[in-house]
């Protein structure tokens, strides 16, 4: 399983102005299991999840970026139209099963 906790108080993954921060040591940003990175739907929903978790971490562009670019180096990214593609055809199932 490959879960996902940033230390934000590490030198390499942010600026050392956290290092003085009131903000929170580590966060939890999600897990996913190795033998399922191959499955778009759940790398889908995987980053859809964390999006929210490190929009609440007041992260300076770089930061993100540096941060994004480490958790896509273990879970890759679905390239946009993809994940366009893949949510249309998602809500159109729902949609049938509400029918029902």
């Amino acid at each position: 399983m490959v879960s996902l906790t940033i230390g934000l108080n590490e030198p390499a993954a942010v600026t050392p102005h956290f290092l003085t921060s009131s903000r929170p040591a580590f966060c939890y940003l999600g897990s996913l299991d190795e033998g399922n990175l191959g499955k778009l739907w759940l790398r889908v929903d995987f980053w859809d999840h964390i999006g929210p978790k490190l929009d609440q971490l007041g992260l300076t562009r770089l930061e993100r970026a540096r941060i994004e670019e480490s958790i896509e180096r273990v879970i890759p990214r679905v390239p946009d139209a993809e994940v366009a593609v893949f949510k249309k055809e998602r809500q159109a199932q729902r949609r049938k099963r509400a029918a029902f």
